[in-house]
């Protein structure tokens, strides 16, 4: 039975468990569940049919529960605790009765319930039967959730009828502490709702982390995205109602490709965290970087294209709807669109281009950085006492592409995250000390000063290429560029003075050599010049 449990579910994942530290525990409590009593002397359960004195455990005999639902409302009638007849008496619910249900076995003979009525029960079970996901906490793991699937495979031989996935969840913690009636730090269900809203409070828990790790409602985050979808709200209808956006049509320029296909790279990721029940991936997909996306495209635009615009805001309330619903479907009504949302087709897969996706973070990053660089020399002018003016010339410097010795310990570090992706910035230094690089200094005859100045040289690199690694991913190690830096930025100058608050005219892009060991690939660097 054991080895049936264990090796029937894990093959067919009649079984997804959507989490690999859920399926060790799993596999554990198969193993070790012959040790949990299977009867007792008191508390709730059902008596041992042989001898009173013993109740069998209620868990390990309530865990086909599922099943009893997709028949129930036509043995308790209108009342749950059967103080209202149903259409069938429980003393007619004998073994043959169920088995005819649950297991298509033969009509029993002078049954007292027709055989069309039991044909109904029996069909209604298999529509609704097996079981999709059952959502449960990570405590039941070791009792009752097992037992569901020792009982599932005990009673029905066909793995299809078994449990197909399960979800554990943690406990939930209230502003980052437990939730506690004795110390004040308690919300209901219905206080939250009456606080925040029920969209915001959807969206906090969305927000709040899945997985098995306590998850965490922070008030804040509600509170936050209220004026949030508050301002989005009011954009929606000055773009769709009032009409006071000036809006272009005719072919898309460069902005318009990138915020066209940072929509359908959020629609993909929403799409891909809502199948795996991921909802704070959803979130961050379908409302934060989408919404991000869209206030990049709407600030650096001049004027947006009305098309695109159009297609941002239908598929920015398909996807957010089901975490928001009650905004999103009163959005969808007041926009005049077609029936209800909840009933609207998700937005077409529309390819991701790599290259768009790219460009798109590149862009986004070099304005952060050279933002950054210009607050900076703004405030040592400022504290120097020097004019308040733009700078003369603002220079965004380009690599022209990695030195040899940079793109082998490029090689290695890819080779090093492709094994320990999930623990890359602890693994890499390792077998980075043993790379030739490393060891020939030793054999190079250099002075002790020189093979130290060397050695910094070589580590500064990797751990800078580590570090980017970490943050961007594995593109970050890329030793070739899926773009020209050089004709990319040059072609959105436009929306580089936009970003940076400078004249166009004033911005220099230019490309320097390999042994510039400032700029890096997807790495530029900035220098300004100022009159006085």
């Amino acid at each position: 039975w054991q080895s049936q449990t264990s090796g029937q579910y894990q093959r067919r994942v009649h079984g997804e468990l959507y989490n690999p530290r859920v399926r060790v525990r799993f596999e554990t409590a198969v193993g070790w569940l012959k040790e949990w009593a299977c009867s007792r002397r008191m508390g709730l359960g059902t008596f041992l049919p042989w001898d009173k004195k013993w109740v069998i455990e209620a868990l390990s005999d309530s865990t086909i529960y599922w099943a009893y639902y997709t028949v129930c409302h036509k043995l308790q009638s209108a009342a749950l605790d059967g103080s209202i007849p149903g259409l069938i008496k429980p003393e007619d619910m004998n073994d043959a009765v169920w088995e005819y249900i649950f297991r298509r076995g033969s009509y029993p003979k002078g049954c007292a319930v027709s055989e069309s009525l039991l044909k109904e029960l029996r069909e209604e079970f298999e529509y609704w039967y097996p079981m999709d996901v059952r959502v449960s906490g990570k405590d039941l793991i070791g009792n009752h959730l097992t037992m569901a699937i020792y009982n599932h495979v005990a009673i029905w031989d066909d793995a299809k009828m078994w449990p197909q996935s399960y979800f554990c969840n943690g406990h939930t913690m209230l502003n980052n502490e437990k939730m506690s009636k004795s110390t004040g730090n308690f919300r209901t269900l219905e206080d939250a709702c009456v606080m925040f809203s029920a969209d915001a409070t959807r969206l906090a828990l969305a927000d709040a982390g899945d997985g098995i790790e306590d998850a965490n409602f922070v008030e804040n985050v509600a509170n936050k995205n209220i004026l949030n979808m508050t301002t989005e709200e009011r954009w929606m209808t000055s773009v769709c109602l009032d009409k006071s956006v000036p809006l272009r049509s005719g072919p898309y320029n460069n902005l318009d490709l990138l915020f066209a296909n940072a929509i359908s790279r959020c629609v993909h990721e929403a799409d891909r965290a809502y199948s795996k029940m991921k909802y704070r991936d959803a979130l961050l997909a379908a409302w934060f970087q989408l919404q991000n996306a869209k206030k990049f495209y709407v600030d650096k635009s001049k004027i947006i294209h009305g098309e695109l615009t159009d297609r941002f805001i239908e598929e920015q309330l398909i996807i957010f709807s089901p975490i928001c619903t009650h905004f999103c479907e009163s959005m969808w009504q007041r926009l005049g669109k077609p029936g209800l949302i909840v009933n609207a087709r998700w937005p077409e897969a529309r390819p991701v281009d790599p290259v768009l996706s790219s460009q798109y973070t590149y862009l986004l990053d070099l304005c952060r950085d050279a933002r950054k660089k210009l607050d900076s020399e703004k405030d040592a002018r400022q504290r120097a006492k020097l004019p308040d003016t733009s700078p003369v010339s603002f220079e965004i410097l380009v690599s022209g592409g990695y030195l040899d010795w940079q793109e082998e310990i490029l090689g290695l570090l890819v080779g090093v995250f492709k094994k320990n992706k999930d623990n890359f910035i602890n693994n890499w230094r390792k077998p980075f000390m043993k790379h030739q690089l490393i060891t020939s200094i030793k054999r190079s005859g250099l002075s002790k000063k020189e093979s130290k100045k060397r050695m910094n040289e070589l580590m500064s690199f990797a751990q800078y290429m580590a570090q980017a690694a970490v943050d961007r991913g594995e593109s970050a190690l890329a030793i070739k560029t899926l773009f020209d830096e050089e004709v990319f930025l040059k072609d959105m100058v436009e929306v580089l003075g936009q970003a940076l608050g400078l004249d166009p005219r004033v911005l220099v892009i230019r490309k320097v050599s390999k042994s510039d060991r400032g700029a890096k690939p997807m790495a530029p660097v900035f220098a300004c010049t100022w009159s006085t």
